[in-house]
């Protein structure tokens, strides 16, 4: 009996021990899938059900396979711009500049360029480029602002004697905490966009570049179609008279 009775106090003190290790479930420095009442106290942008939805946050976080507080416009606010001839005034080359006019800051996610013909136009950041004061190098990552004229610049440079036309592709974003500005006025009905539960809102804009192998000035890369060749223009022929007919007639 009293070996019983020491196994029984072995297996309690045991017990106890275990419940005493245990760590709080709503930690949210415990790794791995975050509990029901962890997600109910994650905060927007801190990895759990809010506007960034992190990684790790579940719960309210997603809806319909995509994190709430941010959605994708099939088109939003264009990108301004010009086009300027580089440092040298090298042939073949040119700087295009794009800048948001957008009311609000917007942030650059990605810069792509896609040519039809490949490995034509050679892309690149702004160097040889002219000085600008507000030019963001590099531009992928930078707050395009139009209160603080912000710009991105690319230099193109073409080569070969193939004309081609490519297109820079600006994945761009904006925060919205209400419906003031062009890009958050595009929000569906159902989104309630807020200070404490912001949206983020992202979408495309695309602009035309085209190399000209030839033109009166040599091969020229500008933000303007490439001149169509004139018709050539055949020369009239020759008036040769009347035909005449032949006659049996022999002279005498």
């Amino acid at each position: 009996m009293g070996l019983t009775r020491l196994c029984l106090a072995a297996v309690l003190a045991t017990a106890a021990l275990v419940l005493t290790g245990c760590g709080d479930l709503d930690d949210p420095g415990d790794s791995g899938d975050l509990g029901a009442s962890a997600a109910a106290k994650a905060q927007p942008g801190t990895g759990g059900a809010g506007a960034s939805g992190g990684a790790g946050g579940r719960g309210s976080g997603s809806q319909g396979g995509k994190r709430q507080g941010r959605f994708t416009l099939t088109s939003g606010p264009t990108l301004d711009g010009d086009f300027s001839a580089p440092k040298g005034q090298v042939a073949g080359a040119g700087c295009a500049i794009v800048r948001s006019t957008a009311p609000g800051s917007t942030r650059v996610v990605r810069v792509r360029f896609v040519q039809d013909e490949p490995q034509v136009i050679s892309f690149g950041g702004p160097a040889g480029c002219p000085d600008r004061p507000q030019v963001a190098d590099p531009c992928e990552g930078a707050t395009l602002d139009p209160d603080a004229g912000t710009e991105c610049e690319f230099l193109l440079y073409g080569h070969g004697d193939v004309n081609t036309t490519g297109r820079l592709v600006v994945t761009l974003e904006q925060k919205c905490v209400d419906r003031s500005t062009p890009a958050c006025e595009l929000l569906p009905a159902s989104a309630d966009p807020s200070s404490a539960e912001p949206i983020t809102v992202t979408w495309q804009d695309s602009k035309p570049y085209y190399y000209c192998a030839s033109t009166p000035v040599g091969a020229v890369v500008s933000d303007s179609p490439c001149p169509q060749p004139s018709p050539e223009v055949q020369s009239p022929t020759p008036d040769a008279g009347p035909e005449v007919a032949p006659t049996d007639a022999v002279a005498t």
